[in-house]
């Protein structure tokens, strides 16, 4: 599978932009020819931090308002959640790329949190905001390696 708009960047940018909060994310398509329903995956994108992660995954929703609807019953099914999926900036994939090529994220320090009164520090996890990972680093220097790009 091919990774978009990391062309012409070395391994230590990627790791640098990483660090600095950018992701992978995944978009998905629909397609529907009367009682077929085709639901697909995009490429990977590379997305900058300070990026939109909607502006890359218009034209698969724009693919999928034209051409997902018409299937019965799955293209009135996929059609609404695909579109969803993408305007909300697409699936993050990160974990998965970074898992595929070997790397995976140190261990971000413990964070307070503010639940119920509680002043327990539990530690920050992938779905935290970006401002809590971005000093997260990686622990494989030559993350892309294994990747064919």
């Amino acid at each position: 599978m091919e990774i978009k708009n990391i062309q012409g960047m070395t391994n230590a940018q990627i790791q640098q932009e990483l660090n600095n909060g950018a992701k992978f994310v995944m978009y998905q398509y629909c397609i529907s020819l009367l009682v077929m329903t085709f639901k697909r995956g995009s490429n990977i994108y590379f997305i900058r931090a300070g990026e939109s992660t909607i502006t890359p995954g218009l034209k698969y929703t724009f693919l999928s308002l034209i051409l997902g609807w018409w299937g019965f019953p799955f293209g009135l099914i996929y059609t609404p959640y695909v579109i969803g999926s993408n305007l909300t900036g697409g699936k993050d994939v990160t974990q998965e790329v970074l898992q595929s090529v070997g790397a995976t994220r140190r261990p971000s320090p413990t964070r307070p949190t503010a639940s119920r009164g509680t002043n327990m520090a539990r530690p920050a996890t992938a779905t935290t905001s970006r401002t809590a990972t971005a000093g997260a680093g990686y622990n494989r220097p030559q993350i892309l390696d294994r990747l064919n790009v």
